[in-house]
């Protein structure tokens, strides 16, 4: 099987080794500088050309030393990684398991049911039938729009459902509805459609009176090709 690149490569510094350390002997240590200066030039990452370097390549017994030095440094660092590798998937695992912990004992809890309010009761509004058929309303502008005539209805301070019985001979279609105070300033409005039956037109529209001071009111009425017809009101 042909040897791989890496595998000659060591083989040849293998050779190189064993001649330096063969061809080189120096029983005496003639020029050696020392252990210290031997394992500083071992601690490098690769050797620099200098006078010690020099000398340890050529010298049998510093360079046993150095290939000895470098051996232990090897180990050593080998050591270090394994113990780094070791402490660094200790981490992993602490991690993973406290990730795993929390999410069994708090993502497993079902959320907090938020206590929920009661449905606001619903008002059913207040019939109150307003006959202004046979009445004549006042237009805007004549006579305080008829506010000092007996009022055609009094109706009580709260959510009201105004059945309407419009005049003989009034339009069909969208009529306009407001409340106004003494003033003629239009406090509410709505709008409804009208409806015919047993030869009446009437409206039905919902006002909520209950934040009104007891008094005086007007009822304005407009039809769809009609001016504003007013009607007064007692609100108590």
């Amino acid at each position: 099987m042909p040897e791989s690149p890496e595998q000659i490569s060591n083989e040849i510094r293998d050779l190189l080794q064993q001649a330096v350390l063969r061809d080189y002997p120096n029983p005496d240590r003639k020029g050696c500088m020392g252990s210290e200066v031997v394992r500083e030039v071992a601690q490098r990452q690769s050797p620099v050309e200098d006078a010690a370097w020099e000398h340890i390549k050529r010298c049998s017994p510093c360079y046993r030393e150095f290939l000895d030095f470098r051996a232990v440094l090897a180990t050593a660092r080998k050591k270090r990684v394994r113990r780094n590798r070791i402490v660094l998937a200790l981490t992993v695992s602490a991690v993973v398991g406290f990730w795993v912990w929390t999410r069994s004992t708090h993502g497993a809890q079902k959320p907090p049911v938020l206590a929920q309010r009661p449905p606001a009761a619903v008002v059913n509004p207040v019939v109150a039938k307003v006959n202004i058929q046979l009445l004549s309303a006042v237009r805007d502008g004549d006579d305080a729009a008829g506010q000092n005539s007996k009022p055609v209805a009094t109706i009580n301070r709260q959510i009201v459902q105004m059945e309407l019985s419009l005049p003989v001979g009034s339009d069909e279609g969208t009529y306009e509805v407001r409340i106004l105070d003494g003033q003629l300033r239009p406090i509410m409005s709505r709008g409804a459609s009208t409806t015919f039956a047993d030869h009446v037109t009437s409206l039905s529209v919902t006002f909520d009176l209950s934040s009104l001071t007891p008094g005086a009111y007007v009822l304005g009425v407009k039809g769809p090709k009609s001016d504003w017809r007013s009607y007064p009101i007692a609100v108590r």
